[in-house]
């Protein structure tokens, strides 16, 4: 895998794609690359998939005194969706409110949170990653 930094976040690229292509398998592929990813840059990674109510966050993570609630979004590469429209604003309100009651659960809540976002297009044996640090906020429309 090669890192490098981009303006908004962190890129890399690498070989070896989900062998069964079923939506679930290829997600459990994109959240094991993004949980080794994060690791790689200094993430704990505290939990994963976790729910209240109908809410989900794909990875809870602590980085530094931050606490990091990461989406992780798998798509193929032909697929010509910019990665945001891959994250419409009524999904970004939904990881909002788990992310509230996961802070509401937790002590040392006063920490700081932000939002970001996981996006990895495969195709053919290969990947890229792209890592958008704080991608949205609580309550902003992009």
């Amino acid at each position: 895998m090669v890192d490098t930094e981009g303006g908004d976040g962190l890129v890399a690229n690498g070989r070896g794609t989900p062998t069964e292509q079923t939506k679930k398998a290829r997600g459990l592929w994109g959240e094991e690359l993004a949980v080794r990813h994060l690791r790689a840059h200094g993430y704990e990674v505290v939990c994963r998939n976790w729910r209240y109510r109908r809410y989900e966050i794909d990875l809870v993570c602590k980085h530094r005194w931050t606490w990091v609630f990461v989406e992780v979004k798998v798509r193929a590469a032909r697929n010509e969706r910019l990665g945001f429209e891959w994250l419409p604003e009524n999904q970004q309100q939904r990881i909002v409110r788990a992310a509230h009651h996961f802070l509401l659960q937790q002590r040392g809540a006063d920490r700081n949170a932000r939002f970001d976002v996981i996006f990895i297009q495969h195709e053919r044996g290969s990947w890229r990653l792209d890592h958008w640090l704080d991608a949205f906020l609580p309550g902003a429309n992009r």
